[in-house]
């Protein structure tokens, strides 16, 4: 368990059984970290920056003032050999609990027939010419290790402070980014839900 009031770095350099973080001002792994059980959330921030952290069996307690920080202010570049990564079995359903220093925006994913490892991250800013009014002022990224067949269903969350003044919620749209292009997806993927207030997804 890590508690305090100021920000707490530690390193360790073999698998953690659980790691509880209750500190509101956050905790920062200096090395890339392992979790080899359960990962719960009393109250405060898990950092990454450029380091991996592989999810163990559980997540427990993630919400909007508690989660995993794959970009912080001041700190929204992308690290491609960074981010939060969990092997996901056949057909099973995994949110993974990250956002940027200023908000939670967890990204779910339900996978193919195969067994596939995913590395995730939230950016605090959108991609390329996505940066506009029209799109939502946040990204994702999405990496798979093992590189099997098939591809995810994924399913994004976000918040009002997110959304560009004329993004329009009822008319959801996917841009996929390359390092040489910015393709929005064909057709509209629909309306947002409302999951509480100022909280969406689609």
């Amino acid at each position: 368990t890590f508690n305090g009031t100021s920000l707490q770095n530690f390193y360790i350099n073999s698998a953690i059984e659980n790691l509880n973080i209750a500190n509101p001002a956050g905790v920062y792994p200096r090395n890339s970290i392992v979790i080899g059980n359960t990962l719960n959330f009393t109250s405060g921030k898990l950092y990454t920056d450029s380091l991996y952290i592989n999810l163990g069996t559980t997540v427990t307690g993630a919400g909007a003032n508690s989660y995993i920080v794959t970009a912080r202010a001041g700190n929204g570049k992308l690290f491609m050999a960074s981010g939060v990564r969990k092997t996901i079995a056949p057909s099973q359903t995994l949110q993974f609990p990250i956002g940027t220093s200023s908000s939670y925006t967890p990204i779910t994913l339900t996978n193919s027939a195969v067994s596939e490892t995913y590395t995730v991250r939230a950016m605090d800013s959108a991609f390329k010419t996505a940066n506009n009014n029209s799109h939502l002022q946040t990204s994702w990224t999405i990496g798979k290790t093992l590189n099997e067949t098939g591809s995810p269903t994924v399913q994004f969350q976000w918040n009002t402070i997110n959304e560009g003044a004329a993004f329009n919620r009822a008319n959801c749209r996917v841009a996929v980014v390359t390092p040489t292009e910015f393709v929005i997806a064909k057709g509209s993927i629909g309306a947002a839900t409302t999951v509480s207030a100022g909280v969406y997804k689609t």
